[in-house]
């Protein structure tokens, strides 16, 4: 997109054939350039919004673990008491890995 902006930048009155419509084609080109970077502007913060996400889920996941991988909640006031780990303990490690993976995409 910033390509046709340029393209339209470097046109001239013999590109385009008509002085007037030179200069509607110039207000185009400004408010394509305007739009372009709003668009740019959003994204940005899209972007930012999703790796704060993906990062929150990755702690959240990695807390999870953590709380299975000590006998679940309730375990050290109650003495074990807590919910049992998923079979194959390492279950929480490898929803961590994949959490972390997923951040990893977004950063």
């Amino acid at each position: 997109m910033k390509s046709a902006g340029y393209k339209m930048e470097q046109a001239s009155v013999h590109d385009i054939g008509h002085g007037g419509l030179e200069v509607r084609c110039g207000e185009f080109r400004d408010a394509w350039k305007y739009g372009i970077g709003q668009l740019a502007k959003l994204t940005d913060a899209i972007r930012g919004g999703v790796q704060t996400t993906a990062s929150n889920y990755a702690e959240a996941e990695r807390r999870i673990a953590d709380v299975f991988q000590q006998g679940g909640p309730g375990a050290a006031s109650t003495g074990g008491g807590g919910a049992a780990a998923p079979s194959g303990v390492g279950a929480g490690e490898e929803a961590r890995a994949r959490s972390y993976s997923m951040a990893d995409d977004f950063g």
